[in-house]
Order: C-alpha cells, then structure tokens, then sequence
C-alpha cells in the first residue's frame, strides 16, 4: 500500500509522519531542516509485522509538500497513491491548501483514507469538534467521504497508535492491483550511486519487472536492462504495479543527464508519447466562471507537467461542477494511457480547476466533435475493456482498429487473445494492423457484397467483376482502400466470393466470351502466346493482326472481362500464365537479393524484356498486390499462386471442404470467432 500525505502548510504532516514511523522518520533536505517546511517529495517505509502473522511487503509513505508555491512537487508526489492522510491542525482548521489537497485527491479518485485532526494538545475539546464537524462536511461529497476522522497530537503521542494499527489494518486488506499490462513506472527521482550507476525511483502503474529484463525511457527512446531492483524499500527480483520502486539501470544511453523527473520508465508494447488525447474532464464546482473551448491550462499527469489547451467536445462550456468530454491539445508530448487520471489548474497554474481521466490516446484531430465520434469515446469510457470493446463493435460498422485498442488499453498479447476469445468477434489483417468487427456487422457485410457482385453480374454478364478495391463503393460500409482489400481476401478464403487479378465474382458466375470476338481473340492469343514474356503493345498487335487499334482494344477488353487475359496498361496486355510466370521470376529475383526487394533495372536484366515492359509490369504488380513500393525498391508481399491463380487452383479452392481458419487467419492475424 502506498500512502500520500496531504494538507495545508505547518498543520503536522511531516512530524505526525515522523512519530508513527518513529526511528524510521524521513531524511529532509537541509533547505526543508532550515525552513521546517517541506519543499520536496519525502519518503518512508513501515515493517507491516505484528508477531501474528507473516511479514507482509512494508507501507510505502510519500510525504508532499503543504504550501502553495510546492503544489507541483505535491502533485507529482499523490499520483499512483492508494491511501491518503489529509491533515487539518487543530488551531488553524481548514485552510485553502486543505481545500485544494482535497479537491486533488477527489479528482483522482484516491477513495481510501483517513482524515487527521493534528496538535490537539494545543486547543480545547470543544475547539475539535468544531474542526472535526468542518472537516465532515467538507468530505462529505468527495472520494473520501466516508474516510474515518482521528485526533492525534505528535508531540504527547495521543492517537498515534490507533493510527498506526489503522494502517496495518488497510493495508492487510487493500485488495491487490490488476498485474496484466506492460510495465510503467512513473518516475520521481533520479540519481547516480558511485559503483552502481544510475537509480530511478517511482510509482509503478502497472504490469511487473524483473532484474534482467529490457525497459527504456519513453520519449528519449534510451534503453537499458534492470540490474538491481527494491520494491517497498526491500531489494527483490521482481516488482509489480502499486509497489514504490527503486530502480538500478545499466545501459550505454542512460546516465544522470538522460532521464529527469516526468519520464516514464516502461517495457513492451506501451503507447508513444502523446501530446494529444481525449478524456473525460470535471470543472470543481469551487470555480466561479464555466470553461470554454480554448481555455489555456496547465495539466499534471503523474510526474509529468505540461501546458496546453482544452478543446470541449460534447458541450459548448462547461459549467462548475460538471463533466464533459474533451480533447487536450498539449504543448508538448506526455506518456499517457487509458484509465491514467489527471489534474487540471488555470493558464497562471495559481489554483487546481478540474481534472479527468484519459479515454484515448489516439485522438483525432479532424472530426473529433461528430457523433459517431463522441459515441464512439462514450463506448471506450468504460473500465472494462471486454464491455468497451462489444460497445465499439455493435456501434461501429466500419470495424475497430484492435492494434490502437490494445496499445490504449495497455493489454499484452495475451490478455488481448483472452478478451477476444469472450467476444463474437471477427478480424482481418490489414495493412496498417489488425481491425475487428462485430459477427452481426461482419455478417451484413458479407450479404452486402454478395448484393453489389449479384447486380454487377445481371450489368454485366460477359464480365469477370469489379475491382477488389472498388467492391464496396455502392454499399452501406464506408472503408479505407487496405480495409477493402483485406475484407475481400478474408471473403475469399471463406469461399464467399472468387478473386483473381481480372476482378472479383460469385462463385457462381462464370463470364464468357461472345462468339463474335472468339475467332479475333484466337488470334490474338495465339500472338500473346508466341511472344511469352514479352508481351507486344496494343499498337504491334494492330499491324500484325491488320486490325484498327480500335478492335484490338475492343477484343481484349472484353478477353480481360472474362479473365482470359490481364490489363497490365494502357497499352499491354498479357496472358494469364505469362504474368504468372513473370510473378515467379520477380519472387525469385527478391529471395536472392541481399534486401528482399527487386527494381526496375533487376527485372529488365534478369528477365531480359526491356525496360518499358519492367515498368509497366512492377506498376501493375504494386497495384495487383503482389509488391509493394518504396523508393524505387519493390517489397514481394505476397506470392504469384494467391495474386494470379491458375483455373486449377480456383477449382481447387472453390471445391475445398470448410475445415475452419486456414493458417492464414491464426487469432494473432486474421479472422477470430467466437459464438
């Protein structure tokens, strides 16, 4: 359990701190010892032993500074707490950092605590209830309201050990973090230990880490290995969220200068920094005037602070005491994650005005405030990430981009494949990652496309089909270029729809060619046919058949409709089995180059058909799928028999039983079901 102290300036926090811990007190800066106030993040540790039960992990203490000028130093110090002790003097009552301390806590959600009447030694009895009935008043709306109320004097020692055995108490029975997730920690203290080398200290948020294992600093990108570890101030092998944890990394990039109070020290699949996220924010209802759109402010995140600005959402102002959804546009990058709560102060950063929680750190910047967005945000709202994830997909016919939801939820491989093994849920690989749908969304859209083929084909009966990236312009389902294509190979594979390079079909339509074109493409194949790879222009067939350009361009039009020959340009042609053949020798060619890719001097080399052709041919491979450019090098992605199948290999797949996913659509990378 971690506990943070709380409250206004000189009201005990740190003597009272000091008494419960006895000869374990916190060591003070000189500057603080001199000024007897604390400017900095203090901490300490309690043995939880009571000679009746096994020693426990100890009770981690952050001690925060009390006076206004130190709120960033508290703020960075509450983050990450699990307990709170907020202290009220006797003598003074409740003063404004008492009512700010107490608004921070409430804002983050810090449900577990106690409230601290201090110095009762120095006021009547009637003087503490007074304070005692302020203070239950003030709590009585926030996170701490039913938090229990202790009068206790550091100086005569009268109260302390009921607090004590309290704590011991909470901490037996502070149910444990969620372990799942990737490792972060948020980063107070940094520091260099002669022999050892750099220490970084800090709250850890989630996941575990162990000595040995590889993290780095989030933002600067420095990497390192864990040598040593303490976890609740004892050395151990491992560390898991909710601990206070120190820290001893090695690595070439880290040293004092190359980490600072604000990073984040995190392994696996953690979110990029980012300096733009959607969150749900609340005004205090303390505050005077609603919050517009474009309010500056400053934002705290665990250690990190930051400047920006607030774009509202669903609301046109927001009014004290409310909440709203809303986009905080920063002025520079924060390591955020969904879940993580914030808190909010003015432009001038002279008083705390709100605070939040972070939905997505995938914000959009264009059509943030449409509905389907703001539907959208109210769905992932939810803490679950199974309830988050259905309302997503019942609510998004477009599909979900699983890649983004998995890295804003923080979830491992692993927890991602036990979600969506509870969920109905189909996913393709795309391109840009993996994206999921609903069975009910994926099943309307497959009867979808059977309806725009189904009209295509009474269009056009001679023809093969459209285009895989033009299949579902007319329906209902508005989707990127490489969704489309993803959607048709996974239709494919379920044996729903036929693809080939000439276009997509139903299985049921077979095109054929009109008998008044057959003897012109006879002929014409038979040209095609003899000049094998190198295959002649539309112009060179036109003199040697005596035909117009026209009817040659006529003939084969119709020859490619029926998918008895292949459009690569405006100006060629080629047979099925020659581009084919060409698609095997480009595979070839890219397996012995030393980068796996194939340009246009390679083929015209190696293939030996010119370099027009090797143009016009690495074009129409990047548009067909099977490469795909960068620079002037072209990636084979995927192979010649899927890109361009032979009739054998269409009847093969047409006639194959349904045996269930084909290796293709393993969970990780493609299609999952579940009932």
């Amino acid at each position: 359990m971690i506990v943070v102290t709380a409250g206004h300036v000189d009201h005990g926090k740190t003597t009272m701190l000091q008494a419960l811990l006895g000869s374990r007190g916190l060591d003070r800066l000189p500057e603080e010892k001199r000024r007897g106030m604390t400017i900095d993040l203090g901490f300490a540790f309690l043995p939880v032993d009571d000679g009746e039960r096994e020693e426990t992990e100890p009770i981690a203490f952050i001690d925060v500074p009390g006076h206004k000028n130190y709120m960033r130093n508290m703020l960075c110090g509450v983050g990450g707490a699990d307990f709170a002790l907020l202290a009220v003097a006797a003598d003074d009552g409740p003063m404004p950092q008492t009512l700010e301390h107490l608004a921070v806590l409430d804002l983050l959600h810090i449900r577990a605590g106690a409230i601290l009447i201090t110095r009762t030694d120095c006021v009547s009895r009637d003087r503490i209830t007074q304070v005692r009935d302020e203070m239950q008043a003030l709590i009585g709306e926030t996170a701490l309201g039913s938090a229990p109320i202790f009068q206790v004097s550091a100086r005569s020692g009268d109260g302390i050990p009921g607090l004590r055995q309290f704590l011991l108490d909470a901490a037996a029975a502070m149910p444990a973090r969620r372990q799942s997730g990737h490792f972060r920690l948020a980063m107070d203290r940094a520091f260099v230990i002669p022999g050892a080398g750099l220490v970084v200290t800090g709250t850890s948020v989630s996941g575990s880490v162990r000595t040995g294992e590889a993290v780095r600093v989030l933002g600067t990108g420095a990497s390192g290995r864990v040598r040593t570890l303490h976890a609740q101030g004892r050395p151990v092998e491992q560390a898991f969220a909710g601990q206070r944890c120190a820290i001893n990394l090695v690595g070439a990039a880290l040293d004092g200068r190359s980490v600072e109070r604000g990073d984040w020290i995190v392994a696996g699949n953690v979110a990029a920094p980012t300096s733009r996220f959607d969150a749900r924010i609340r005004l205090l209802r303390s505050e005077r005037m609603a919050l517009s759109t474009g309010a500056a402010i400053h934002l705290y995140h665990g250690p990190s602070h930051v400047t920006g600005r607030v774009v509202l959402l669903d609301a046109a102002a927001l009014d004290p005491g409310e909440s709203a959804l809303a986009q905080l546009v920063l002025d520079r990058a924060i390591g955020g994650q969904h879940g993580d709560r914030f808190v909010l102060r003015d432009h001038s950063a002279s008083r705390t005005i709100g605070g939040g929680l972070i939905i997505d750190v995938f914000a959009r910047a264009r059509g943030r405030s449409r509905p389907a967005r703001i539907d959208a945000l109210a769905a992932m709202e939810s803490a679950e990430p199974g309830q988050a994830l259905r309302a997503l997909l019942d609510g998004t016919a477009e599909g979900v981009d699983l890649d983004e939801f998995e890295v804003n939820r923080g979830l491992t491989a692993s927890d991602a494949t036990a979600l969506y093994g509870t969920l109905p849920i189909v996913s393709i690989r795309t391109s840009d990652g993996l994206r999921g749908f609903s069975s009910k969304n994926w099943a309307r859209l497959g009867a979808e496309v059977l309806d725009e083929l189904a009209r295509w084909h009474g269009r056009s009966p001679d023809s093969w089909g459209p285009p895989a990236d033009s299949l579902l312009k007319s329906t209902s389902f508005k989707l990127p270029r490489n969704t489309v294509l993803a959607v048709v190979s996974a239709l494919a594979d379920e044996g729903v729809i036929v693809r080939s390079a000439h276009g997509i079909r139903l299985p049921s339509h077979q095109p054929r060619l009109p008998s008044s074109e057959r003897a012109h493409w006879c002929e014409l194949e038979a040209r095609l046919r003899d000049a094998g790879l190198r295959a002649p222009s539309v112009a060179v067939l036109s003199r040697a058949t005596g035909r117009t350009v026209a009817e040659v361009e006529a003939t084969l039009g119709v020859a490619h409709r029926c998918g008895l020959c292949i459009r690569i340009s405006s100006r060629r042609y080629f047979l099925l089995q020659t581009i084919r053949a060409l698609a095997e020798r480009v595979q070839s060619l890219a397996l012995v180059s030393p980068d796996r890719t194939v340009t246009v001097g390679m083929v015209r080399d190696h293939v030996d058909i010119g370099r027009r052709i090797s143009v016009e041919v690495l074009d129409f491979f990047d548009r067909a799928g099977l490469t795909r450019r960068v620079k002037d090098s072209h990636f084979v992605i995927r192979t010649p028999r899927d890109v361009f199948p032979s009739a054998e290999d269409r009847l093969a797949r047409d006639a194959a039983p349904d045996s269930g996913p084909s290796p293709s659509c393993a969970p990780s990378d493609a299609k999952m079901r579940s009932s």
